[in-house]
Protein backbone atom coordinates (compact mmCIF):
# COMPACT_ATOMS: atom_id res chain seq x y z
CA UNK A 1 0.00 0.00 0.00
CA UNK A 2 1.13 3.57 -0.99
CA UNK A 3 1.92 5.68 1.91
CA UNK A 4 1.09 9.10 1.70
CA UNK A 5 2.87 12.58 3.17
CA UNK A 6 1.41 15.91 3.58
CA UNK A 7 3.05 19.00 3.16
CA UNK A 8 3.45 20.02 7.08
CA UNK A 9 5.33 17.11 7.55
CA UNK A 10 7.62 17.42 4.28
CA UNK A 11 8.71 20.74 5.87
CA UNK A 12 9.46 19.17 9.71
CA UNK A 13 11.66 16.62 8.04
CA UNK A 14 12.93 18.91 5.91
CA UNK A 15 14.12 21.04 9.42
CA UNK A 16 15.58 17.45 10.76
CA UNK A 17 19.12 17.74 12.50
CA UNK A 18 21.21 14.93 13.30
CA UNK A 19 23.04 14.53 16.99
CA UNK A 20 25.93 16.81 15.51
CA UNK A 21 23.37 19.50 14.49
CA UNK A 22 23.96 19.04 11.05
CA UNK A 23 20.61 19.08 8.24
CA UNK A 24 19.66 15.07 7.49
CA UNK A 25 19.86 14.74 3.43
CA UNK A 26 16.32 14.19 1.43
CA UNK A 27 15.27 12.83 -1.81
CA UNK A 28 12.70 14.58 -3.09
CA UNK A 29 10.83 14.25 -6.49
CA UNK A 30 8.85 17.57 -8.40
CA UNK A 31 7.19 18.88 -11.50
CA UNK A 32 8.68 21.20 -13.86
CA UNK A 33 6.52 23.73 -14.92
CA UNK A 34 7.17 26.86 -17.35
CA UNK A 35 4.38 29.25 -16.81
CA UNK A 36 5.42 31.36 -19.76
CA UNK A 37 5.65 29.18 -22.11
CA UNK A 38 2.32 26.07 -20.87
CA UNK A 39 5.01 23.34 -21.43
CA UNK A 40 7.95 21.17 -20.54
CA UNK A 41 6.41 19.45 -17.17
CA UNK A 42 8.72 16.80 -16.03
CA UNK A 43 9.64 14.25 -12.98
CA UNK A 44 12.83 16.08 -11.63
CA UNK A 45 14.81 13.45 -8.97
CA UNK A 46 16.38 15.36 -6.27
CA UNK A 47 18.85 12.90 -4.18
CA UNK A 48 20.78 14.30 -1.02
CA UNK A 49 19.46 17.55 -0.88
CA UNK A 50 18.92 19.95 2.09
CA UNK A 51 16.64 22.85 3.11
CA UNK A 52 18.69 26.37 2.90
CA UNK A 53 16.66 27.63 5.05
CA UNK A 54 18.49 28.30 8.30
CA UNK A 55 15.90 29.79 11.01
CA UNK A 56 13.23 27.00 12.05
CA UNK A 57 9.81 28.10 10.64
CA UNK A 58 7.32 29.15 13.47
CA UNK A 59 3.77 28.48 12.56
CA UNK A 60 2.59 30.76 14.93
CA UNK A 61 3.45 33.89 15.49
CA UNK A 62 2.19 36.20 18.51
CA UNK A 63 1.03 40.09 16.99
CA UNK A 64 0.83 43.16 19.12
CA UNK A 65 -2.87 43.24 20.41
CA UNK A 66 -1.59 39.41 21.94
CA UNK A 67 -3.45 37.52 19.78
CA UNK A 68 -2.03 34.37 17.82
CA UNK A 69 -1.69 34.73 13.87
CA UNK A 70 -0.96 31.53 11.90
CA UNK A 71 1.94 32.27 8.84
CA UNK A 72 1.65 30.72 5.44
CA UNK A 73 3.66 27.76 4.21
CA UNK A 74 5.83 28.81 1.56
CA UNK A 75 5.35 28.91 -1.69
CA UNK A 76 8.80 28.18 -3.33
CA UNK A 77 11.54 25.78 -1.41
CA UNK A 78 15.35 26.89 -1.86
CA UNK A 79 17.48 23.48 -1.88
CA UNK A 80 21.02 22.79 -1.66
CA UNK A 81 23.33 19.72 -2.28
CA UNK A 82 25.71 20.00 0.87
CA UNK A 83 28.55 18.42 -1.10
CA UNK A 84 28.52 20.02 -4.79
CA UNK A 85 26.55 23.55 -3.55
CA UNK A 86 24.34 23.06 -6.25
CA UNK A 87 21.36 25.04 -5.81
CA UNK A 88 17.55 24.57 -6.85
CA UNK A 89 13.87 26.20 -6.64
CA UNK A 90 10.83 24.53 -6.79
CA UNK A 91 7.74 24.96 -5.69
CA UNK A 92 6.05 23.20 -2.84
CA UNK A 93 2.56 22.65 -4.94
CA UNK A 94 4.87 20.77 -7.68
CA UNK A 95 6.33 17.66 -5.18
CA UNK A 96 5.35 14.90 -6.11
CA UNK A 97 7.55 12.13 -3.84
CA UNK A 98 9.48 12.67 -0.79
CA UNK A 99 11.62 10.02 0.84
CA UNK A 100 9.81 7.71 -1.05
CA UNK A 101 6.47 8.91 0.16
CA UNK A 102 3.50 9.95 -1.94
CA UNK A 103 2.62 13.53 -1.50
CA UNK A 104 -1.53 14.35 -0.96
CA UNK A 105 -2.91 17.94 -0.27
Amino acid sequence: MEQFIKLSEVLTEMEKKDHNGIPVTFNIEVFTYNRTHKKDCRRMQLQGYIWAKVAKVDPAVKTQAGTTKRKRLPRTLTLVHPETGDLRTIHAVLIHRFNGKMMRY
